[in-house]
């Protein structure tokens, strides 16, 4: 594309210049004159061009405009909104042990998203871990939060705060099944690959 858009420019500059020389200095040298001017005209244009097209470039694929590419990516932002929430409710957690648990969940999230941002076909493999566990999760960490906060803890909130927090670790448990599931299969897809290639290396070779 920015090919097509320098030549253009360069080839514009070169009619319009061919035309008013011409009229100014018939002859051969006002036309050498154009094509000159023509391409120094496609250079620039080039050189102008080539940054904003290399920023378009580097600043990631091209989203997927499937309605399967679309649902992922509605999933992915929804599940990413919701691991933020949970991160920044740390800051409100005085237990600092409690507090890493929820960021290692967190961060066992993003990367759950992270992989169906790259394979949208893997959205069906975790729609129990969107439709429940997550939301779930918030609600956990929400309610860990506010009884916390509490300034007079009765027996019962200690006691609710210590399941909360023995029930982090199990949320952990879950989360990094679903990443292991999620990645199993990317490791079994690799596999299936890497056999095909040994057999056709070998059948060249």
């Amino acid at each position: 594309m920015k090919f097509l858009l320098s030549l253009i420019a360069g080839v514009g500059i070169f009619m319009v210049l061919r035309v008013v020389l011409q009229g100014i200095f018939p002859g051969f040298a006002p036309v050498m004159l154009a094509v000159l001017c023509g391409t120094v005209g496609f250079i620039i244009a080039r050189r102008f061009l080539k940054p904003i097209f290399d920023k378009k470039e580097s600043s990631g694929t091209v989203a997927d405009s499937t309605p399967a590419g679309q649902q992922a990516a509605k999933a992915v932002d929804e599940g990413m909104k919701v691991i933020m929430r949970m991160r920044n409710q740390t800051r409100m957690v005085p237990n600092n042990d409690a507090a890493k648990k929820i960021q290692d969940i967190c961060k066992v999230g993003v990367e759950i998203f992270e992989d169906v941002k790259k394979n949208p076909k893997d959205l069906k493999k975790i729609k129990t871990f969107t439709n429940y566990y997550l939301d779930s999760t918030e609600k956990i960490v929400n309610q860990y939060v506010e009884l916390s906060a509490k300034r007079e803890k009765t027996p019962e909130i200690l006691s609710s705060i210590e399941k909360v927090e023995a029930l982090l670790d199990q949320i952990k448990v879950t989360f990094d099944k679903q990443l292991t599931s999620l990645l199993a299969d990317d490791l079994l897809n690799l596999d299936v690959e890497l056999s095909v290639l040994k057999k056709t290396m070998k059948y060249e070779g």
